[in-house]
């Protein structure tokens, strides 16, 4: 069962990351965010509301204006937090099963 377990891992992983280099368009909300993470200091995004009528958690904001100005503000950067958190994901749901299951 764990090798079955962590195959289904690698195999979500592989299509996460090929999702990912795919390099997809962001999409309106995503714009609208990015938008606020680009044109926006800290301070700002994590006291006032976000323009156009758009809501994200405060830790949110604040690790992904990190990795923007890091990294640029680029399709890529904006999905590396979601990209992180899904493979991170994978690891500890697969961690639950075999607790729970085996």
């Amino acid at each position: 069962m764990r090798v079955a377990v962590w195959t289904f891992v690698l195999a979500g992983a592989v299509l996460r990351l090929w999702q990912y280099a795919g390099g997809a368009s962001l999409w309106v909300d995503e714009l609208a965010i990015a938008r606020n993470l680009i044109d926006r200091p800290i301070q700002s995004l994590l006291t006032e509301p976000l323009a156009p009528v758009q809501v994200a958690p405060r830790g949110f904001l604040l690790l992904e204006k990190i990795i923007v100005n890091v990294c640029g503000p680029n399709d890529f950067a904006m999905r590396l937090l979601p990209l992180l958190a899904s493979l991170a994901s994978l690891v500890v749901f697969a961690r639950l099963v075999l607790r729970v299951f085996v």
